[in-house]
């Protein structure tokens, strides 16, 4: 089923949505350093630096663009040995992380709803 209904901003103290309706971006305004295959992002208004180990930062470059994160899972389960749970749990975990810290934008598709 196909929605027509906008992008929300994403809550992440609400709830966690499944992975198939959220949309995730890297906000430009940050530096980053890469470092023995790890990434620091440097925050600049906040004056704070984050490290992502070699996943995270596996991450970090698939979301220079907008992307579904079920295409960011669907990546890391072509790359890793990993289990599926384990990887959407990680991952969502990871974005939840990411979005508090003010270096992502995730957006959730919200579905149309019923005229009553």
């Amino acid at each position: 089923m196909s929605s027509n209904a906008p992008d929300q901003p994403y809550d992440s103290g609400s709830h966690q949505p499944d992975l198939e309706g959220i949309t995730v971006v890297a906000i430009n305004e940050h530096v980053v350093c890469h470092l023995d295959g790890e990434a620091i992002v440097l925050h600049l208004a906040k004056g704070a630096h984050y490290r992502l180990n070699s996943v995270g930062t596996r991450v970090w470059s698939l979301i220079q663009s907008p992307m579904q994160a079920s295409a960011i899972r669907d990546a890391l389960l072509a790359e890793y040995d990993v289990e599926p749970s384990a990887c959407e749990k990680d991952l969502k975990s990871l974005l939840d992380d990411l979005s508090k810290c003010g270096l992502i934008e995730v957006h959730e598709r919200i579905a149309d709803s019923l005229a009553i």
